[in-house]
């Protein structure tokens, strides 16, 4: 018996060693069969281990971090509202109407920090794009994790820059997530659990459309604790999203400009470049993680 489980283990390293080796394979098809090699090995029973030099070929192998990195930013974990990983605020804010279950590629407990969504019109005068982009590139790391669907090209470039600068984000594409092809910046961001890819759409919606990014937008501002919205052209989808997270009791942040009158004189608050942790966690004391 012994001697079958230790070929068993032989044939598993060797049949490790070189799926690990064919990980850099030019073709999808080859990576992925790789991949399910390897995840099969790490899930097989402990006992065929019956050496440390078996660990040791894992341990010590040059693209193991690069398995662990694949694995985190390929693998979609769903979440049901009876998960304790599910987000409290979108269950507070949304109520019966809180999706039943979200997929998520990443670290979820990215979305137990303080979160600031950023939500903007698809066109933007040049003051507000300026602001954005400073406020993209002052953003600190022990900030708030940045939440949004970051499909305009402005919400494109911050999220580029947030995620040069290593600052923690949360992206919600208005799709589903299963088999959705992820840039590399973004999978490296997942593996050094800086970055959450989380859906609210169910496997069949593989593309975007109109209706399901307003959905999106009104997921992204349940989810956050604030949102900021750079600026929201009058009777814009914008604007009326801005209106709704209001009767939400949502705090909504815009930048103190001309072009915002509107919209700060609907109850949004100007956002000066200091946001209070207080408002998001009263246990804890005021901190400026901005300044613009």
């Amino acid at each position: 018996m012994r001697s079958r489980l230790a070929w068993y283990s032989l044939v598993k390293i060797r049949g490790l060693a070189l799926a690990l080796d064919s990980l850099k394979s030019s073709t999808i098809s080859g990576r992925r069969a790789s991949l399910l090699t390897v995840l099969s090995f790490l899930s097989s029973p402990a006992r065929h281990l019956r050496k440390i030099g078996d660990l040791a070929v894992l341990i010590t192998n040059p693209h193991f971090r690069v398995l662990v990195g694949m694995s985190k930013a390929t693998l979609v974990r769903k979440i049901t509202r009876t998960d304790p990983d599910y987000p409290v605020n979108v269950t507070i804010a949304l109520g019966r109407h809180a999706p039943a279950e979200l997929q998520a590629i990443g670290e979820m407990s990215l979305l137990r920090q303080p979160t600031l969504a950023l939500v903007c019109s698809l066109k933007c005068p040049g003051s507000i794009i300026l602001a954005t982009h400073i406020f993209a590139t002052r953003t600190s790391r022990s900030g708030p994790v940045v939440v949004g669907g970051f499909h305009s090209p402005m919400e494109r470039q911050c999220l580029d820059l947030l995620i040069r600068r290593r600052v923690p984000a949360v992206v919600c594409p208005a799709r589903s997530i299963e088999k959705i092809r992820l840039p590399v910046a973004w999978k490296n961001a997942i593996s050094t659990n800086h970055l959450l890819v989380l859906s609210q759409f169910p496997p069949g919606r593989r593309r975007a459309t109109t209706e399901q990014a307003l959905m999106r937008n009104e997921f992204v501002g349940a989810l956050a604790d604030q949102i900021l919205i750079p600026h929201a052209r009058p009777a814009s989808k914008t604007e009326q999203l801005a209106l709704k997270l209001m009767q939400m009791g949502k705090r909504v942040l815009t930048f103190h400009d001309n072009r915002n009158e509107r919209l700060l004189q609907l109850g949004a608050q100007p956002f000066d470049g200091l946001l209070h942790q207080n408002d998001m966690t009263p246990s804890e004391t005021t901190e400026a993680w901005f300044s613009i």
